[in-house]
């Protein structure tokens, strides 16, 4: 027989248990309740007052020699508004001992402005997004567009063939684009005002092949650029940069863009020329 470290013999279940093997006392042990402490019944009673009395002590006044950074006097004046828009916070609405047992421990305590200070901003925002978002869209596509076309007629004029059809007939330029074109732009001789035809050719801008003729003003070459016109309102120029005047107008159905080394006053005059000439008298 068995006995325990003081020579006492042990009783007969735990004398069998010894002779079982070790995996078998072990299921065995897990499955009764030997193993089983149960919570002393004030446990759940010394817990609760624990945190009411942690609650209590952080809703203590400080010190006077102690500075509270969230006391609404000892903050900037700049500051003092923000803490009527402050985020929810977390704190108990009553002792917690009384909450029944399986009630929420806590509640959101909201500031009282917080409710009207979300909606204004949340709508402040929105507009301001929506005025990022489409009041600038036209000024940019069009300063982009103004760009690439005085980047394509500096090319031009430092390239050895700034005309890719060299014509004085606007019969003989006009077909030149048919098939090399989606679009049939108007091509009209300006002689007679003092604005003879000199031919054509075809550049890239805004990613799309487009149209440009060619015309003389004495001895300045003039670039007049012609697209379709995008949908929308279409903002005239009339503009001297660099060295370079330019004239934008839509007609037609049409976007034009005349630009020169001339002065502004006869790319303003060449522009009026062919307003008149395809029906768009408007200065």
């Amino acid at each position: 027989m068995s006995h325990d470290p003081t020579g006492r013999p042990l009783p007969a279940q735990q004398h069998e248990r010894l002779n079982q093997p070790l995996h078998g006392l072990l299921h065995e042990l897990l499955r009764d309740d030997s193993l089983y402490h149960r919570a002393p019944p004030d446990l759940r009673a010394r817990v609760m007052a624990r945190l009411a009395g942690d609650a209590r002590r952080d809703d203590l006044p400080h010190q006077a020699d102690q500075a509270d950074p969230a006391d609404p006097a000892r903050q900037p004046r700049r500051t003092r508004w923000l803490r009527w828009l402050r985020w929810p916070q977390w704190q108990p609405s009553r002792p917690l001992q009384q909450w029944p047992r399986g009630t929420p421990w806590l509640r959101p305590a909201i500031g009282p402005a917080l409710p009207w200070a979300g909606g204004g901003l949340a709508g402040l925002a929105a507009s301001a997004l929506l005025f990022a978002l489409l009041a600038p869209v036209p000024a940019r596509h069009d300063e982009r567009l103004g760009q690439e076309i005085v980047a394509s007629h500096v090319r031009a004029l430092l390239s050895q063939h700034p005309v890719d059809v060299v014509s004085t007939d606007q019969h003989t330029v006009k077909p030149w684009f048919n098939g090399r074109l989606d679009y049939a732009p108007p091509v009209v001789d300006l002689a007679t005002r003092g604005f003879p035809l000199a031919g054509g050719r075809m550049d890239y801008v805004a990613h799309r092949r487009v149209a440009v003729l060619v015309y003389r003003d004495q001895r300045h070459p003039i670039d007049l650029y012609v697209l379709p016109a995008a949908e929308g309102a279409c903002t005239p120029a009339n503009r001297s940069a660099d060295g370079y005047a330019m004239v934008r107008w839509c007609a037609a159905g049409m976007d034009f863009w005349a630009i020169s080394d001339a002065e502004l006053a006869h790319v303003r005059a060449f522009a009026q020329a062919l307003r008149d000439a395809v029906g768009d008298p408007r200065e």
